[in-house]
């Protein structure tokens, strides 16, 4: 389950950033209708459930286990900032024009 939440996250972040880029005229739009994007969200989360399996998920929490509290900090720290700038683009990337900043 965790897998499949995480590759829906993931697939919003691209989404987010894509639009974004292509607001701007970085990247030009990609999808043409609502089926692509739906396509492309089922074929995302269906990858990180591929990446994250049980063997995959144990080796990462073993590879963490070891950190210091400092180290922990910074991370939680840092995913932090990230999930929040992610959110709020959510909301402010339908706001732009495209072609302005």
């Amino acid at each position: 389950m965790t897998a499949v939440s995480f590759g829906g996250l993931i697939n919003i972040n691209i989404m987010v950033l894509h639009i974004l880029l292509s607001k701007f005229n970085i990247t030009s739009y990609m999808f043409s209708n609502s089926t692509e994007v739906g396509v492309f969200a089922l074929i995302s989360i269906a990858l990180s459930m591929l990446y994250y399996n049980k063997k995959r998920i144990k080796l990462i929490l073993e590879k963490y286990s070891q950190e210091s509290n400092k180290q922990r900090i910074r991370g939680n720290l840092f995913v932090a900032v990230y999930v929040g700038i992610s959110f709020l683009l959510v909301f402010l990337v339908p706001l732009f024009k495209p072609g302005e900043l």
